[in-house]
């Protein structure tokens, strides 16, 4: 989620503990600056884009990382709030990065929360990065609305996962033939649904509105089981691809005597483009020639040896 999402949800749970909100309380204090602590991974982005994205969400998130961050918190504040237990703050710091954890695994890009445990990206598919509703519902209990809020926040969590259910069933029956269904929150609209379906040779990218079921592929793409595209995977940028999405289709192209292998992580599509992708360049004799890791856009690109 975004990192102002992350803040108010920390104050949110603070309120839990039953003492008015206040900007100035170590317990609010504690609680959402381990909300936001976790992104600190940013850090890594100073050694480069490809860093960055290894380690985004990774041991940050997992419960050594929280603690970590927690007993700094705490720490922290307890130089200021000496009066104050510090078993207490580092309670209230790392339940506060519990809930920043808990709103990443909720959506799309999902977070390795057991790391370094298992580096496995864990994700329930049910909210965009950014909820407006969400956030509205955590403002509430903010400013006194507690148990409105809560009760708002489980109704909607749940009327989100009834609608991934029935989208998922509509998508059954217009596509009887799957092999897999992927239903994730759209990149961008709160109330549609992108999917991913798995029909044996072909694939399929598209999304559905909840409230129009009128599904619209965006991608219709033939799976080709080449003796390339398992070359191009045993690569340092084919086992990093499929370790940064689960999701991803592989296009093989013949240019002036080279073989181009194209990677596409189908969770996110805009702009009539998948958001990453890579590239991989053989020569005719199937010598890797260029690898190249394309986040964000195709004009971005990243060497990897």
């Amino acid at each position: 989620m975004d990192p102002l999402t992350h803040a108010v949800a920390g104050l949110a749970v603070a309120a839990l503990s039953g003492e008015p909100v206040s900007l100035t309380s170590p317990i609010y204090l504690a609680a959402m600056l381990g909300a936001m602590a976790p992104d600190l991974d940013i850090v890594y982005q100073f050694k480069g884009d490809m860093v960055y994205l290894k380690n985004h969400r990774g041991a940050s998130h997992g419960l050594f990382g929280l603690a970590f961050f927690s007993a700094a918190i705490s720490l922290l504040l307890h130089l200021f709030f000496p009066a104050v237990a510090l078993s207490s703050l580092f309670i209230w710091s790392f339940v506060g990065g519990m809930s920043h954890t808990l709103l990443d695994i909720l959506n799309s890009y999902g977070a390795r929360c057991l790391a370094p445990f298992s580096q496995r990206n864990i994700t329930v598919n049910l909210l965009t990065i950014f909820d407006p509703f969400l956030f509205i519902l955590f403002i509430l209990i903010n400013v006194g609305h507690v148990q409105l809020g809560w009760g708002g926040i489980i109704v909607y969590l749940l009327f989100r996962w009834i609608m991934s259910l029935k989208v998922r069933s509509y998508l059954r029956r217009e596509f009887p033939n799957y092999e897999r269904i992927v239903i994730m929150p759209a990149f961008s609209k709160n109330f549609s649904w992108s999917f991913l379906v798995d029909a044996g040779d072909m694939m399929f990218t598209g999304e559905v509105p909840f409230f129009n079921y009128s599904y619209k592929v965006f991608k219709k793409m033939a799976k080709q089981n080449d003796a390339l595209e398992r070359l191009a995977l045993q690569t340092p940028l084919g086992k990093l691809f499929a370790e940064f999405t689960p999701y991803f289709h592989i296009d093989l192209k013949k240019q002036k005597g080279r073989h181009v292998v194209r990677f596409f992580d189908l969770r996110y599509y805009t702009k009539k483009k998948f958001l990453h992708s890579a590239t991989a360049v053989f020569d005719h004799n199937l010598v890797l020639q260029e690898a190249v890791f394309q986040p964000y856009n195709e004009n971005r690109r990243i060497n990897i040896n």
